[in-house]
């Protein structure tokens, strides 16, 4: 199927980056803006945010609150035509994680909240992988509910994550701790 077949012969690939990059959260929840564009260096963030607003302007996106983001049916068909794009996959966790480890530092609880069902759901969706990226989503999934005040709740994700460093070896070992006990 074509993205003609879908309406997408007009998507830039800034947008096709960002749909697919949306496809990643398998939440249903609201997608935070920030998690889409968080991979973005920064001089192209406004390419972005002119990306999205495009995207939602032609129905390939919803925004069900301000600053949130939702895939259509239109976008969800789409997506459907085309094959998963690992890198993306891979440059959204990164992104994520960098972004939870920034949100703690700033003790930002409200954004948190917001991040908390997509990293939770990504998070469990890679646990089967058991790589780098698996530890580095149990670590700021462990550091965000630490951060939120859930220690208890944080102590699973901490101990899996330990468990998990110690398979991978030293190499697997984040650069930077992603939360501070």
């Amino acid at each position: 199927m074509k993205d003609e077949d879908h309406g997408g012969a007009d998507l830039t690939p800034m947008m096709r980056a960002l749909l697919q990059a949306a496809d990643c959260f398998v939440s249903p929840a609201p997608i935070p803006d920030i998690l889409l564009l968080a991979p973005l260096q920064p001089r192209a963030r406004t390419h972005g945010q002119a990306a999205l607003a495009t995207l939602i302007r032609d129905g390939w996106l919803t925004a069900p609150t301000p600053g949130t983001v939702a895939l259509t049916a239109q976008g969800r068909a789409f997506l459907a035509s085309r094959h998963s794009d690992e890198p993306i996959q891979v440059m959204v966790v990164q992104a994520l994680c960098i972004t939870v480890n920034a949100l703690t530092k700033a003790q930002d609880i409200a954004t948190l909240q917001l991040v908390a069902p997509h990293l939770r759901a990504l998070e469990e969706a890679w646990q089967p992988r058991n790589d780098r990226y698996t530890l580095a989503l149990t670590l700021a999934m462990g550091s965000l509910l630490q951060a939120c005040g859930q220690p208890e709740q944080a102590r699973p994700y901490v101990e899996r994550a330990s468990a998990l460093a110690a398979a991978l070896g030293s190499a697997a070992a984040p650069k930077r701790p992603w939360w501070r006990w």
